[in-house]
């Protein structure tokens, strides 16, 4: 419709404003006219007039009196009493024109649907065919409307010249060459595509050639940037004189070579656009494409990094270690550079480290650096975020950067470690606190379910308490592996709190089953077992009990802990204080600009300390009762105030001043101190004392019974010294006797040698290995008279003998019963019967040697048995002591959690060794009771060392002197544990350190150590040597005749 207006207008003359009007003004009334009759038509079906009227019309066809009595009805509703007549009129006339509709209603419905609505669907179908014929005359014609709509636009733009739209030059083979830049590495590109759209990286030449339907005088490229909008319409525009057309200071104009109908230009790719062809032919008439072609930038994304590692973020390191990072750069034509970029959180240092790439510039690189925390001159708390970049090779637009996701390094800080270490421990003393106001808020005290909602709620109450309490044993674990590994915590803490978490993982445990035992009985339906709930009750009960002891004695020791923190930091401070009072000394007498820049940098350091003291000093004052720490003594805001005195002063010249400063500083400093330490001491004090006084009599009570054991082992060595006397001169030479067991062990070693199996048995030939090994071993001790360790090896090679014998007997009745598989059955048979007549030969060399050492108890003589007997009463009465030594620990570790399991050990050792001197000296073995009897010695001073060790760690970290509180009592400081198993117990040294233990020296006890045959075996060996008394030389000879036989 619009087109066809344009053509009227052209033939009618008139000019571009005139055609562009005509096509708007149609386009725009038909739509005008479609609006106005669809809202007549609802207009119509909405008016109750209308409607009267042609319902009249349709009642009167079949009875004509009733001719207009609807529409009569519909005005005097609408004017009732309006002109003054009667309502009564008006509403029965309203009420009869009502009866009459509705008595006819099934006529009504019938009119409506024959009649009304054929007439209604022609209308709505016409007037939506003609809506469809608008919209798609303005699809077909929209590039027409879109420049009548242009042109009416510059008009109103005051314009004075009219658009004209020039003819196609209609170029067809269209070629384009793209010359990509040098940094993508691609060849040059040929397409013939009949759209001449580009798609090209920014930076690529392209060649365009063309060939046109006419001949052409000459020829441009116009290069414009944006869409096809009315600034390349306005590049279109012809002036009436037909002058040259204004471009677009967006638009470029290319000249192009013109040969014949052959066009070719040239462009580099900047941007994305369109670009179109404008010619003159030979006659002067000018020619534009419309449209154009598109232009395309094709995307050079930057580069893609993937941190490979460190994978950790955090990562914790030291201020000197060396990181190794590795690392995958991608990018879609290449790399140029990869660099490490850093920066130290809260400060403005931040640094590049270039990393490693080949040679070539490759497209993705798989690549690892060192980044050399030494040259950073970091410290302990600062935190360092990196990531790794790539830039590409884009030499056109700038090299575009890539880097990976940023991660973090933590320089290793003992007092920041510690401080976590603390909020771990908060959290489980907080857990256990909470499962022990979840037990006494639900107590599970009912003897018989008289409400069984109730017994329920108590049952799932119970279930969720062990749920808690199986989750918090992680927790405490977590707490205790924590406390290990910091260096400025205390492992006597950690134990404490593996003591807790294995208390509270027994009594869960032990109430789980409880409940099981209920769930188990409800699930049979079986009746109420009052004995099954009390056990839930005691299970709770006991929970309860160790809680309570463990959460006060945990809180106890964190409030010390953190008072011992404050104290270390404000003796460091008191550090930094006298050092910078010496510097300001030293200033004063000569004064430079280093000196100033030291005290500069001591008084910021200062201030920091104090803000760090005031942080922990206020988490303590809400833990710590008032009346432990004058909290007046603590108050950092007084100290900094100072502080800045100090600054101002020395700015203002005024040394002396300072110096004064400074000294009240130090004052502080050391009133702070004193009242830390007397907090500790209180606690200790108050909650502690009975404790204390306890474990002080044990001490007291072991170092007793230890003098008293030692007394017991020297009165029993004087008698084993005569016995071994006694044994030693009756011994003489012994030559005949080594040369005989020499000879029994030669011939065991060939029979041993005869049965050895095949190579195929390797497993069972390093067990004949192990047999020759003692053989010689034996060997070996008889020719230095050693008779004790040839006995020994003796005993072990006959019992390796005796296995091997069963194994090679066992082989070979296999062999029998289910075949030689294996080829074995023959070797197998002589390696038993080798061996089988070894086992005799090493059982004589044993009897031997059995009769070649006499009984000790032969040799006693006079009142010496009489003695061992008063000695053996003694030890019976030392064990008891020692038993209830062992009670009186028990007590104290119910009381206190503070007795590990170790001093159990220690102390069933000693009774162990109680028990067999006892014996020993019962039966006049007065060398092997002596050796119980050290052992057992050794063990009760190994156990009041690690008292001594706990009342030591206890003055340490609660200040008192050495010797306070009595030798073997807790000193100043809350109780630690003692007598923990390896790896939970003590290590020396002031608060702990990390891994302290690893590197203490200890001593292992040899079983020789408490064995008499160490010592006898010496003694018979220097006898033999010696030669044999003349009056017991019959008695040898004697001997030594009925052996050799």
């Amino acid at each position: 419709m619009a087109t066809l207006s344009g053509i009227a207008g052209i033939a009618l003359g008139g000019g571009p404003n005139l055609v562009a009007t005509l096509q708007l003004a149609v386009g725009v009334g038909g739509i005008v006219y479609l609006l106005v009759r669809h809202v007549c038509v609802y207009r119509a079906f909405r008016d109750t007039r209308s409607v009267a009227i042609w319902l009249d019309r349709a009642l009167s066809r079949d009875r004509p009196e009733l001719e207009s009595r609807l529409l009569s009805a519909v005005e005097l509703a609408r004017d009732r009493g309006r002109f003054g007549e009667s309502r009564a009129l008006s509403d029965a006339a309203i009420l009869q024109a009502t009866t009459l509709v509705d008595g006819a209603e099934h006529r009504l419905r019938r009119l409506i649907w024959t009649e009304a609505w054929p007439g209604i669907r022609r209308r709505i179908v016409g007037l939506s065919i003609s809506g469809l014929a608008i919209v798609g005359t303005f699809i077909v014609a929209s590039d027409a409307l879109h420049r009548s709509w242009a042109s009416l636009l510059a008009l109103g733009a005051g314009r004075t010249a009219f658009l004209v739209t020039l003819p196609d030059p209609r170029l067809s083979d269209l070629r384009i060459l793209y010359k990509y830049p040098a940094y993508s590495g691609r060849l040059d590109e040929t397409q013939n595509d009949g759209s001449g759209d580009i798609l090209a990286l920014p930076g690529t030449e392209i060649i365009i050639d063309a060939r046109a339907r006419y001949a052409f005088a000459d020829a441009t490229l116009v290069v414009g940037a944006g869409e096809d909008d009315v600034r390349s319409l306005e590049q279109n525009r012809v002036e009436p004189s037909g002058s040259a057309p204004n471009s677009s200071s967006n638009s470029s104009v290319v000249p192009a070579t013109v040969d014949d109908r052959h066009i070719r230009a040239s462009f580099v790719v900047t941007r994305a656009g369109r670009y179109r062809f404008r010619a003159t032919d030979l006659e002067g008439r000018r020619y534009e494409e419309l449209r154009g072609h598109e232009i395309r930038l094709e995307l050079d994304d930057p580069p893609e990094v993937t941190l490979l590692e460190p994978v950790d973020s955090p990562l914790e390191v030291n201020e000197r270690d060396r990181i190794r990072v590795a690392f995958e750069a991608r990018d879609d034509f290449g790399l140029n550079e990869t660099a490490l970029v850093w920066r130290v959180l809260g400060t403005n240092r931040e640094g590049r480290i270039r990393l490693p790439l080949p040679a070539r510039e490759d497209s993705s690189h798989l690549g690892s650096g060192t980044f050399d925390l030494a040259k950073l001159d970091l410290k302990p708390g600062d935190r360092i975020a990196y990531t790794v970049e790539a830039l590409d090779n884009d030499t056109i637009n700038g090299p575009k950067v890539g880097s990976s996701r940023t991660l973090e390094l933590r320089i290793y800080s003992k007092d920041e470690h510690h401080r976590e270490v603390l909020a771990i421990q908060g959290q489980a003393l907080d857990e256990l606190v909470h499962i022990l106001g979840d037990n006494l808020e639900a107590p599970f005290s009912i003897d018989r379910p008289t409400d069984q909602e109730v017994y329920g709620t108590l049952l799932a109450s119970a279930r969720r308490i062990v749920e808690r309490a199986t989750r918090a044993d992680t927790l405490l674990r977590r707490a205790a592996l924590a406390i290990k590994a910091d260096p400025l915590g205390r492992p006597e803490v950690a134990a404490a709190f593996e003591e807790a978490r294995r208390r509270l993982s027994m009594d869960a445990g032990r109430k789980a089953k409880a409940l099981s035992g209920i769930e188990r009985a409800q699930h049979k339906k079986l009746r109420f077992d009052p004995k099954v709930a009390r056990r839930v009750a005691r299970s709770q009960a006991s929970m309860v009990s160790g809680l309570e002891k463990n959460a006060v004695y945990l809180a106890d020791l964190l409030n010390e802990q953190r008072m011992t923190d404050a104290e270390r930091l404000v003796k460091s401070l008191r550090e930094a204080q006298n050092d910078l009072r010496e510097a300001i000394l030293a200033y004063r007498d000569a004064p430079d600009a280093e000196k100033r820049r030291q005290i500069a940098d001591s008084i910021r350091d200062i201030k920091e300390k104090i803000r760090e003291i005031g942080r922990e000093l206020g988490k303590m004052s809400s833990s710590i009762p008032q009346d432990l720490v004058n909290q007046d003594a603590l108050e950092s805001e007084d100290s900094m105030k100072m502080m800045d005195s100090v600054e101002r002063r020395m700015e203002d010249g005024d040394l002396d001043g300072a110096m004064a400063q400074l000294d009240r500083m130090l004052s502080a400093s050391e009133e702070m101190i004193a009242s830390l330490q007397s907090g500790r001491s209180e606690l200790s004090r108050r909650e502690y004392s009975e404790i204390t006084e306890r474990a002080q009599k044990i001490w007291d009570d072991l170092s007793k019974l230890e003098k008293s054991e030692r007394r017991v082992a020297a009165a029993t060595e004087s008698i084993a010294k005569n016995v071994l006397d006694r044994m030693k001169a009756r011994l003489g030479s012994a030559e005949e006797f080594v040369e005989q067991q020499l000879r029994r062990l030669g011939s065991a070693k060939k029979n041993i040698d005869r049965a050895r199996p095949p190579p195929i048995f390797s497993a069972e030939g390093d067990e004949f290995d192990v047999v020759a090994r003692r053989v010689d071993d034996a060997e070996r001790a008889f020719q230095a008279h050693d008779f004790g360790s040839a006995k020994e090896m003796v005993e072990l090679a006959r019992d390796n003998v005796g296995a091997l014998e069963r194994d090679a007997h066992r082989r070979a009745e296999y062999a029998r019963r289910f075949g030689d598989f294996l080829g074995d059955s023959g070797s197998a048979a002589k390696a038993e019967e080798e061996l089988r007549r070894t086992v005799p030969i090493l059982e004589e060399i044993l009897q031997d040697l059995d009769r070649l050492m006499p009984s000790p108890e032969s040799m006693l003589q006079g009142n010496e048995r009489k003695e061992l007997e008063r000695h053996r009463q003694r030890q019976s009465e030392l064990a008891k002591d020692a038993e209830r030594l062992d009670r009186a620990l028990q007590e104290l570790g119910e009381q206190l959690p503070i007795v590990g399991p170790e001093v159990s050990k220690m102390l069933e050792e000693a009774r162990s060794a109680m028990e067999a001197a006892e014996q020993g000296l019962g039966s006049g073995d007065a060398p092997a009771a002596l050796g119980h009897e050290r052992r057992a010695a050794d063990a009760l001073k190994q156990l009041g060392q690690e008292l001594e060790k706990a009342a030591d760690r206890s003055r340490q970290e609660g200040g008192g002197q050495d010797g306070q509180g009595g030798q073997g009592g807790q000193g100043g400081g809350v109780p630690v544990p003692f007598g923990q198993a390896s790896g939970e117990g003590s290590s020396d040294g002031e608060g702990g350190s990390r891994n302290s233990t690893m590197y203490d020296r200890v001593q292992i006890p040899q079983p020789e150590q408490y064995r008499a045959p160490a010592e006898f075996r010496e003694d018979i060996l220097d006898a033999a040597k010696q030669g044999t008394v003349e009056r017991f030389k019959d008695v040898v000879r004697e001997y030594y005749e009925e052996l050799v036989k």
